[in-house]
């Protein structure tokens, strides 16, 4: 990439004479954040001790932007602590990883169509922080913010085809007891 280009607004190669590789990402932008008014996936987590050494819990989510999030997988830490018995599951799958002591909520799409929902199951713990942190996984084929690539121009001003691919990936999304 030549430098005093880009400094002008222009991504182009040091010699003009050289063609961009195929497949080369030119554009990534990144945000990392710790604002909850940022995150497009609100999720609530309400353990509830009911005697004998027993917790319910609820997992609620509401969808917080016009996004479309895909392969969403919640994991609910059980620590050893059996088997959870699910009261109610409103959307998704859930199952019971037994060897790694998980309990996952699976969502193929949450959309404005299922913009919220709960899981709700009961299991033998006494100590709420044992089910914490709760950990969120999901993609999107969308962007928090409409952004874009208009056209690309050769250096004489012909517009050039191109193809762009907007993902949103979230590295690390956990819910904590506080």
């Amino acid at each position: 990439m030549s430098k005093p280009d880009y400094a002008n607004g222009v991504l182009q190669m040091r010699s003009a004479d050289r063609a961009f590789p195929n497949k080369l990402g030119l554009v990534q932008w990144k945000l990392k954040s710790n604002d909850e008014n940022m995150i497009p996936l609100k999720l609530v987590c309400w353990p509830e001790d009911i005697g004998d050494g027993r917790m319910n819990v609820n997992i609620e989510y509401n969808l917080n932007a016009p996004l479309a999030l895909h392969n969403v997988l919640i994991k609910i830490p059980l620590n050893s602590h059996g088997t959870p018995e699910v009261v109610s599951s409103e959307v998704g799958v859930y199952r019971h990883n037994s060897r790694r002591h998980i309990l996952e909520w699976e969502i193929n799409v949450i959309d404005a169509d299922t913009a919220s929902g709960i899981l709700e199951f009961e299991v033998d713990c006494s100590d709420k922080s044992e089910l914490f942190p709760v950990s969120v996984s999901f993609s999107s084929n969308e962007t928090l913010y409409p952004i874009g690539i208009a056209q690309i121009s050769s250096l004489v001003g012909e517009e050039t085809k191109f193809s762009q691919r907007k993902q949103l990936n979230v590295e690390t999304f956990e819910i904590d007891n506080e």
